[in-house]
């Protein structure tokens, strides 16, 4: 089975694929991970959404004017202890971008972003309506990004630790994130999740609270090589 393009299917078959064997990760123990990392997050997604609303209102007036169809979109990912969830997302590809039925990586100049797009994507903006998630208690502000039932099923053959991610929610931001932005491979994805388990083997306060001050940062990076190469 190719891993750009792959047949799409009901996410709850696959969140249960076979998976390669490995030594469960121990994550720290502590007041914040049991109780008080989600508490902070329904506070600060809640405080989030209200500021963000301004932006996402003039992303999808530009997105309905630019392509038919709804401007926001619901795509199965996989969650916490390997649950399907819907996620949130500002719609950045036309509306028959999987028109054949295929999940495929996204590409750095993707053919299938409407116009004005890539931008709105580099700058992470299309990623704001997940903050309904966070409030939801379906994802976190920190942690490993949640991806597609079908790319996890691949995954989750090809990475032994892959599942390792599953043990906490999914993050609006995380580690791997900052330093790699958008996953296109399964070698990135591989790279990716070793610096997954790294935040999980340090998850902490501290940890998170560096990570979220870093990512504005990050996203200035990504978003000013948006604006060079669009």
């Amino acid at each position: 089975m190719s891993h750009a393009s792959v047949l799409s299917h009901h996410p709850a078959g696959l969140a249960r694929a076979p998976r390669a064997h490995v030594a469960p990760l121990v994550l720290p123990t502590s007041w914040y991970l049991r109780r008080g990392k989600a508490r902070l997050d329904a506070f600060l997604a809640c405080v989030g959404l209200l500021i963000a609303l301004p932006v996402l209102a003039l992303a999808a007036g530009w997105v309905r004017c630019m392509s038919s169809g709804p401007v926001l979109l619901r795509q199965w990912r996989v969650g916490e202890a390997g649950r399907p969830f819907r996620m949130w997302k500002l719609r950045t590809m036309r509306r028959d971008a999987e028109g054949e039925g295929c999940a495929r990586f996204a590409e750095w100049r993707d053919r299938r972003v409407v116009p004005g797009g890539h931008l709105l994507r580099a700058w992470h903006v299309d990623e704001l309506p997940q903050l309904w998630n966070v409030l939801r208690g379906e994802m976190a502000l920190v942690g490993p990004r949640p991806e597609r039932p079908l790319f996890v099923a691949i995954f989750r053959r090809r990475i032994p630790a892959y599942e390792q991610r599953h043990q906490v929610r999914p993050g609006l931001t995380g580690w791997a994130q900052l330093h790699l932005g958008y996953c296109r491979s399964l070698e990135s994805t591989r790279h990716k999740t070793r610096l997954d388990l790294a935040y999980l083997a340090r998850l902490s306060w501290r940890s998170d609270l560096a990570i979220l001050v870093r990512t504005p940062l990050s996203i200035a990076q990504w978003g000013v090589r948006g604006w060079e190469e669009r």
